[in-house]
């Protein structure tokens, strides 16, 4: 960010999505105020333990999640940088890039610019999640046990 925001938006779309109860959304409940279901244009991948997401310009590629309205932009971006391997000065070792998107809200019914978490590695080797859905993708790939145990350990 170059400079602050009073209040910003941030699209989720794996493990910060709230019925994925990992810990790390717990500063989205604090720090945030959910807005509803989301999508933007891109391309899902399976990492392995969590997802990747990537622009696209395919007006069928379709990444769905969630909008959130921070009110401590800053302290939020803060912490999720660190957790999503995004470092501002060091974009080449950076697992992620945090990016404004354009993203359509189910709910209102509009589109706005949102912050979101894009993967800054080759996705040529990884296998796409089809559906623009993970937490769908992870339901029939994987019993419930080996998700639930997979979401504690992130």
């Amino acid at each position: 960010m170059n400079k602050p925001e009073k209040i910003a938006y941030l699209f989720v779309y794996g493990t910060l999505l709230h019925d994925a109860n990992h810990p790390q959304s717990n500063i989205l409940k604090r720090y945030g105020k959910a807005k509803g279901k989301a999508v933007f244009r891109g391309k899902l991948y399976d990492v392995g333990s969590y997802p990747a997401a990537i622009a696209s310009k395919d007006e069928t590629d379709e990444v769905f999640g969630e909008v959130y309205k921070l009110t401590r932009p800053e302290f939020v971006f803060e912490k999720l940088d660190i957790y999503e391997g995004y470092f501002p000065g060091k974009i080449e070792k950076s697992d992620y890039i945090r990016k404004k998107v354009t993203i359509s809200c189910f709910e209102e019914e509009t589109t706005l610019k949102a912050w979101t978490y894009l993967y800054n590695k080759s996705v040529d080797k990884l296998p796409p999640i089809s559906n623009g859905k993970y937490l769908d993708y992870l339901r029939s790939k994987y019993p419930l046990a080996i998700i639930l145990s997979l979401l504690d350990g992130l």
